[in-house]
């Protein structure tokens, strides 16, 4: 090991011609080593740690050998985050696991749950989000026996009058359920919650408990991970004054007072000005068409969800004014006469949503009529 690290030469060296079809066989049967086979780099979706890990323990690799002067500091932090447990053994060169960690020696149990389940430890997540945004919690599970259900993990926001006002729940892992667990299993989860748009703005306690998937019940008492606060999005409600006036509107949901647009040699800029005409449930998406006049297909077009797929329409609020660019790419586009076009359409059906001008006319199509180009 000191040849190792003092000379950065490897313990053993040498030519294999010919690689034995079983060892090929053992490294692509595991999703830890054939990852690490492939890319050089762990898989931190992996969450049945021990598992992964055991792999190795039954063929006498007793240790995972981390070097700190080889590895870089965010890659030791995503290794020491994926075993989940304490080193066996850790100085200023060296971090040392156990490859068949043991409770009571690699790691402890902070908190029972019940059922054999326990806790190890979180990542509790940031402090501060926006409405809207995804909070993260990453969660470290023990067992010290066989569960007999299936439970999932429930990430749950609780306001300052101690009811929960936002709460997601998914498997602890999907590899394996609860139910599949044996004795000593080391677990890495997480739980994914999504702040609603318009949720109040405000400090909330988070918690994450274990809930049977079949009656709902909760198992234990749930964990407190600290508190959290939601911060409201940045909204504008003043109407623009934009270069072309329009006022295009898909039913009493949406209204298109105007654009801006510029155009070079490559690419269209078009900056819509949306504003909502209440707060609507439905989620469309944009279709900007770049229309060949002479044949009427289709020469260049962008689909996407606003604000390049982070503003859906669900999110917006009444009378609030969403300014959005599109960039549109000409690239390669031979001379002629075009018309660019924009619309709305539900992602589910592909169904062109209603479109109507300020007179309360149809639109074609169910599209709207910008600009002709001259290429």
């Amino acid at each position: 090991m000191q040849y190792q690290i003092t000379h950065g030469k490897a313990l053993v060296e040498g030519h294999v011609s010919r690689v034995k079809p079983e060892a090929n066989e053992f490294l692509d049967n595991s999703p830890f080593l054939a990852r690490l086979r492939e890319a050089n780099v762990m898989d931190p979706w992996l969450g049945d740690v021990r598992r992964q890990l055991q792999s190795l323990s039954e063929v006498g690799i007793r240790y995972l050998v981390l070097h700190k002067r080889f590895a870089r500091p965010e890659q030791l932090d995503q290794w020491q985050e994926w075993l989940s447990f304490e080193p066996t053994y850790e100085d200023d060169e060296l971090v040392v696991y156990r490859t068949d960690p043991r409770l009571g020696e690699d790691y402890e149990i902070s908190q029972a749950m019940g059922d054999h389940i326990g806790f190890i430890r979180a990542n509790d997540g940031p402090e501060k989000i926006t409405q809207g945004d995804y909070l993260w919690v990453t969660a470290h599970w023990a067992s010290d026996g066989h569960p007999s259900r299936d439970y999932q993990a429930c990430a749950t926001l609780i306001d300052e009058k101690g009811k929960a006002a936002e709460m997601e729940c998914q498997p602890l892992i999907k590899e394996l359920s609860t139910s599949q667990w044996t004795a000593d299993e080391v677990v890495k989860g997480g739980a994914i919650l999504q702040p609603d748009p318009f949720m109040a703005p405000g400090n909330y306690s988070r918690t994450l408990s274990l809930v049977d998937e079949q009656t709902g019940a909760i198992l234990g008492r749930p964990l407190f991970l600290g508190s959290v606060e939601i911060e409201a999005l940045p909204r504008n409600y003043e109407v623009p004054d934009p270069k072309e006036p329009l006022n295009a509107r898909w039913a009493d949901e949406i209204s298109l007072p105007g654009y801006d647009l510029q155009e070079s040699d490559t690419s269209l800029s078009l900056t819509l000005y949306w504003q909502a005409l209440k707060r609507s449930p439905s989620f469309y998406k944009i279709f900007a068409h770049v229309i060949d006049q002479a044949t009427g297909d289709v020469a260049a077009q962008v689909d996407t969800v606003p604000r390049n797929w982070s503003y859906p329409t669900t999110w917006w609020d009444r009378g609030e004014v969403v300014e959005d660019t599109l960039d549109i790419d000409l690239e390669g586009l031979p001379p002629g006469q075009y018309r660019l076009q924009i619309g709305l359409y539900d992602p589910d059906t592909g169904e062109r949503v209603a479109v109507f001008s300020a007179d309360g006319r149809p639109y074609p199509d169910n599209a709207v009529p910008l600009s002709l180009l001259e290429r």
